[in-house]
């Protein structure tokens, strides 16, 4: 599998909806792509925006560089995401 594209949802456009991310990573195992890294399985949202923005710091886990930020998507029936982009990373700054 191709190390430059790693694939975190995909939509259905016959269904009008995202896939499930069970179905995500079946799908992404059958064709040889890569899922994102994923920070954390199980995540409570109990943190401020600035505990969020410091989480969001940090190295990539795919190259030696400082990562763009965190994707939340949750697995409930009615699907939830955000990003949080790393201050950091907007800036252009190196650890």
């Amino acid at each position: 599998s191709s190390d430059l594209l790693y694939v975190f949802n995909i939509f259905d456009i016959v269904a009008q909806k995202y896939l499930d991310k069970s179905s995500v990573v079946q799908l992404c195992h059958r064709f040889g792509l890569n899922y994102v890294p994923v920070f954390q399985n199980k995540f409570v949202l109990s943190h401020t925006v600035d505990e969020l923005l410091a989480l969001a710091e940090g190295k990539c886990q795919l190259a030696d560089v400082e990562r763009e930020g965190l994707v939340f998507v949750s697995d409930l029936p009615t699907r939830v995401s955000f990003k949080c982009i790393s201050n950091k990373f907007l800036l252009g700054e190196k650890e």
